[in-house]
């Protein structure tokens, strides 16, 4: 049986973006456990009495759940490489990655990668992609995985999508890594940190 990841951001104790996470939940189990009710977040999740940012990884099938808290560390990400992943799919977050590491093992030097999928810009290992052309922020429509945090900006209209090919990002001046953990310019590298080949 396949097993599923959800990643929530713990601030101040508290879960964040449970909506997304519990949304992003119940179409896991929609499309792999249809005949068991989903897990109910909410529920399972307890306050945690520690105002540092902790990540709390949720690992879940249909009848059991496991759930671990870690102090949570900003990566530093300097610099990516684009590396070429035409048969990957990830639409959901399974605990399983290991398409997405081998892929990640080709970064050379870089601190991590972009994935291009037939030519259009998808994410990092770890992160949704936006980026900046001097007056708004877009992310691929492109994307392997919607995370909760793409999807959280995209309905506040803080970010708006489009697709990404590879020849479009000398448009771009900077890109932000976002994921459940990093909210939009926490991780934020100019465009010409991106390495081609």
């Amino acid at each position: 049986m396949y097993r599923f990841i959800e990643s929530i951001n713990y601030i101040d104790g508290k879960p964040q973006l449970l909506e997304g996470h519990q949304a992003r939940l119940n179409q896991t189990f929609s499309a792999y456990f249809s005949e068991f009710p989903s897990h109910d977040l909410s529920q399972l999740l307890p306050v945690i009495p520690d105002h540092d940012q902790h990540k709390c990884r949720v690992v879940y099938d249909a009848d059991s759940v496991e759930v671990e808290f870690v102090k949570y560390r900003k990566p530093e990400i300097h610099s990516l490489k684009l590396v070429q992943g035409n048969s990957i799919e990830y639409s959901h977050k399974f605990e399983d990655r290991n398409e997405l590491t081998k892929l990640y093992e080709k970064r050379g030097e870089a601190d991590d990668i972009i994935i291009v999928k037939n030519g259009k810009v998808t994410d990092t290992y770890y992160a949704n992609l936006v980026l900046y052309d001097g007056s708004d922020w877009w992310t691929p429509d492109t994307y392997l995985l919607n995370g909760v945090m793409r999807q959280f900006l995209l309905e506040k209209g803080e970010v708006r999508s489009c697709p990404i090919a590879i020849e479009d990002l000398g448009s771009f001046s900077k890109v932000s890594l976002i994921n459940a953990m990093n909210s939009l310019g926490r991780i934020e590298i100019n465009v010409d940190s991106i390495i081609l080949k």
